[in-house]
């Protein structure tokens, strides 16, 4: 969990994932698409810049927010797979939880 400022300037990020194929060779980001998007970009907005890896974060009200990228093979269109971040944007200086866990009866986190 990132905790940040609701007046933290602009932040640059990069997307960066491991995906390999069927036989466990490396899939290039040349054969892959990948969209992100913001639970709620009243609290952060992500954009991608223009070669799909790469963006900025801003951070506006404060709340919570999570931030999924969507990780899909570009021939097909059919999704690989996802993984996020999770943001607490405050009003004051930030303060932070010390752990925490949920868990999902039966399932397995990757």
């Amino acid at each position: 969990m990132y905790v940040v400022r609701n007046d933290q300037p602009d932040v640059p990020f990069t997307i960066d994932a491991v995906v390999l194929d069927s036989e466990g060779e490396a899939v290039g980001n040349d054969r892959l698409n990948f969209s992100i998007q913001s639970s709620d970009s009243d609290v952060v907005s992500v954009a991608l810049d223009d070669g799909g890896v790469s963006g900025t974060a801003h951070f506006g009200r404060s709340g919570t927010a999570s931030i999924v990228v969507s990780v899909s093979a570009r021939s097909t269109g059919e999704i690989i797979g996802s993984f996020g971040a999770q943001f607490t944007v405050t009003t004051g200086d930030p303060s932070r939880i010390s752990g925490g866990t949920i868990r999902f009866e039966g399932l397995t986190e990757s």
